[in-house]
């Protein structure tokens, strides 16, 4: 069995008993939406260890601006298990409850006020292979069943999901949200849950995008740049891509991976068979991905279709000496090159070729876009 290393350290573990009745389905009705105070781009490496790969970079209005509604073409969606009902990029809500049979258009499925889960992996197959810069989650968030306590989450992505319940998905880059501190299990005797839709233009950050993958979430109460701790007792809700509204973006198999052994690992008695009926079918743990249209703070006026972006980067004395090529420009247009620090540099395509060239030192690991044009490249600083 390939073993991985916990996220995280000092966990705090509640009494449970991991019964067939512990994983039954629940309800829950209500969500409430927080919005990411800050994020912080990160490597999970293969022998389960956290890798920063750049500062906290605070959200602020980039956690809640609004552009076009991305529900409104579906083309816009790359992976959904979320369902929100087509508001604008960092204000989703869940939608669709109600055509599975449920309570209202929010109504989506927990495990119980019981049951921790703070680390969940599953498969992926997304529309495109392109930097996702929007993602939704939600999450039940139960921790001793009052109080309150600060909340992290982490997603990452991976190129491969593997065998069903051989534990051999890879490892990948990601994100770490800092959603602030959090009430914990808010609402009536059931609960509330949680829900969040960060919207990561103009911030450097973002979440690759595969044809054939997988998506891991973890559910934590601190994070000092290398470990997550993992939350006291948590969850993400469950809903899926074949929902009762029809087929939504992208696609996922029955399997995943959910930690109710609260060691940080997985294993194949965490393996868990989600298509067991019912609507959505198969499920999976909660998470959507999408493209933000609309206007950008980092503006380009001439995009005409045939623009390629590519970078380049080396240490040098300054630190990591990025070279972001974009070419098939059109001349004369002033384009808007997004760097991974966050740095808007708009450069005139002067020249006959059609080709602009922007420069930075020290730049970091991290997706430089064109926001305007739809162009992205992931950044490796050494």
């Amino acid at each position: 069995m390939r073993q991985y290393k916990s996220f995280g350290l000092g966990l705090v573990y509640c009494a449970v008993v991991f019964s067939a009745s512990a994983q039954e389905l629940h309800v829950m009705d209500n969500a409430i939406q927080v919005f990411p105070k800050r994020a912080m781009a990160v490597r999970f490496e293969s022998d389960g260890s956290v890798t920063s790969l750049g500062p906290w970079v605070e959200l602020g209005s980039a956690g809640e601006n609004g552009a076009a509604p991305v529900g409104s073409a579906s083309n816009l969606n790359l992976f959904d298990a979320f369902e929100n009902g087509g508001e604008d990029c960092g204000r989703g809500y869940p939608d669709g409850g109600n055509a599975c049979g449920l309570a209202g258009p929010a109504s989506r499925y927990s495990r119980g006020p019981t049951f921790c889960d703070q680390y969940s992996t599953g498969e992926m197959d997304a529309e495109l292979e392109v930097i996702a810069e929007r993602v939704q989650i939600a999450w039940a968030w139960y921790c001793n069943g009052s109080g309150s306590e600060d909340c992290y989450v982490a997603i990452y992505t991976s190129n491969n999901f593997g065998t069903p319940c051989n534990v051999d998905y890879a490892r990948g880059d990601g994100v770490v949200y800092h959603m602030g501190v959090l009430p914990c299990n808010p609402g009536p005797p059931e609960g509330n849950y949680y829900i969040a839709d960060a919207d990561l233009r103009d911030t450097g950050l973002g979440h690759q995008m595969y044809l054939d993958g997988a998506v891991s979430g973890i559910l934590a109460k601190a994070f000092d740049g290398q470990v997550l701790t993992h939350a006291t007792c948590a969850q993400f809700m469950l809903w899926g891509e074949n929902a009762g509204t029809g087929d939504l973006a992208g696609e996922h198999g029955r399997y995943q991976y959910e930690d109710f052994l609260r060691d940080g690992n997985h294993e194949p008695a965490e393996c868990v068979d989600r298509g067991g009926g019912g609507c959505p079918n198969p499920l999976h743990w909660m998470v959507g991905f999408g493209m933000c249209p609309g206007p950008s703070n980092c503006p380009s006026d001439g995009c005409n279709g045939n623009e390629r972006l590519s970078a380049r980067w080396r240490q040098k004395n300054c630190g990591c000496s990025l070279k972001l090529i974009l070419k098939g420009c059109t001349v004369n247009a002033e384009y808007g090159v997004l760097t991974p620090t966050g740095e808007c540099m708009r450069r005139v395509a002067g020249n006959s070729r059609g080709k602009i060239v922007v420069k930075e030192c020290p730049s970091t690991s991290g997706t430089a876009t064109v926001p305007e044009c739809g162009l992205s490249v992931n950044v490796q600083c050494p």
